[in-house]
C-alpha cells in the first residue's frame, strides 16, 4: 500500500500538536457525537478501504496517542480509547477524505487535528464545529 507523504506529513503534525498541547481526549459524548455524523458520511471507507497508513501502524500510533496500549503476556491491549462505547462503532472505517482510522480520530481534540490540505464535505464536524479551518 502506497504511504503518500501529506499524509503522513499531517499525520506527525497532529500527533506533535496533540503532545505539545497536552489535552486530553475528547469526552465519550463528544466522540460519540462525531462518530454519528461519520457513521452516516458517504465518506465514510467501505470495509476492504485502508487509510493513508497501514491499520497495524496508524492504529497502534492513535491509541498509544491519546492513551497508550500495553504488552502483556505476549498480547497487545488497547489503552483507554473507549472505541467499543462509540455508536455505531462498526460502521466507522476510513475517512475518504483525510485517510484516518473514523473510530480513532472522533476522540482527537479539533484543535490538534491538522487538516491542511484536506477538502471536508460541509456536514463534516471539521468543519461545522471550525469553519475557520473549514
Amino acid at each position: 500500500m502506497k504511504i503518500l507523504i501529506d499524509r503522513t506529513q499531517r499525520f506527525l503534525h497532529t500527533a506533535y500538536k496533540y503532545f505539545e498541547s497536552g489535552q486530553e481526549q475528547v469526552s465519550l459524548g463528544e466522540a460519540s457525537r462525531r462518530a454519528r455524523i461519520c457513521a452516516e458520511c458517504p465518506l465514510n471507507g467501505a470495509d476492504n478501504h485502508r487509510g493513508p497508513c497501514p491499520e497495524c501502524f496508524a492504529r497502534r500510533a492513535m491509541e498509544w496517542m491519546v492513551g497508550g496500549w500495553n504488552k502483556r503476556k505476549g498480547k497487545e491491549e488497547p489503552g483507554n480509547i473507549p472505541v467499543e462505547k462509540l455508536p455505531d462503532q462498526e460502521k466507522l472505517k476510513y475517512c475518504g477524505a483525510c485517510g484516518c482510522n473514523i473510530q480513532l480520530k472522533v476522540f482527537l481534540p479539533l484543535g490538534t487535528i491538522d487538516n491542511s490540505g484536506v477538502d471536508y464535505p460541509e456536514h463534516c464536524w471539521q468543519v461545522t464545529d471550525n469553519p475557520a479551518e473549514g
